[in-house]
C-alpha cells in the first residue's frame, strides 16, 4: 500500500465536502469504495449518527490527537460546553505548536490538515492538504 497517496486525498477530500450534512452518513460507504481503486487502511471507528446524539462519542479532532476518554479533557467539556477541541482548536495549534512538513516527509504520527476544511473558517484556504507535525 501507497503511503502518502496524493490521489487518495483527493478523492477523500471530495466524499466530505460532497457529502456533508443531510449526506454525512453516504460517507461510510464512499470511503470503503475508495479501497477499490486506491488501497488503504482507513476504518470507521464509531459512527455518529446525525440527530441522534446518544452515538457522539467524539469527533475527528479529538480521536486524531489521542483526546478520546481522557479524564480532563472529558471534565472541562461537561463543565465548559463551550471548550470544544474543534477547528478553532486546531487552528490555534496550527498557529502555536505544529509546523509544516512536506508531504513526502510524512511519517505515521503526523497529523493531515485539509487546508480548506480546518483553515477556511479562518479566513485562509488552500488547495493542497497540509501535514503538521507536532515534534
Amino acid at each position: 500500500m501507497e503511503t502518502n497517496n496524493q490521489q487518495l486525498r483527493e478523492a477523500l477530500d471530495h466524499i466530505l465536502d460532497r457529502y456533508a450534512c443531510d449526506e454525512v452518513g453516504e460517507q461510510i460507504q464512499q470511503i470503503k469504495n475508495l479501497a477499490q481503486k486506491y488501497p488503504h487502511s482507513i476504518s470507521l471507528v464509531h459512527e455518529a449518527i446525525p440527530n441522534k446524539p446518544e452515538t457522539f462519542s467524539f469527533n475527528c479532532y479529538q480521536h486524531s490527537f489521542d483526546l478520546v476518554n481522557v479524564e480532563p479533557v472529558d471534565r472541562i467539556m461537561r463543565t465548559r460546553p463551550s471548550v470544544f477541541p474543534g477547528r478553532e482548536y486546531v487552528g490555534f495549534l496550527i498557529d502555536n505548536s505544529l509546523r509544516e512538513i512536506r508531504v513526502q516527509d510524512a511519517q505515521d504520527g503526523d497529523h493531515v490538515t485539509p487546508l480548506t476544511c480546518v483553515l477556511s473558517t479562518r479566513g485562509k484556504s488552500g488547495p493542497e492538504p497540509s501535514n503538521q507535525n507536532g515534534n
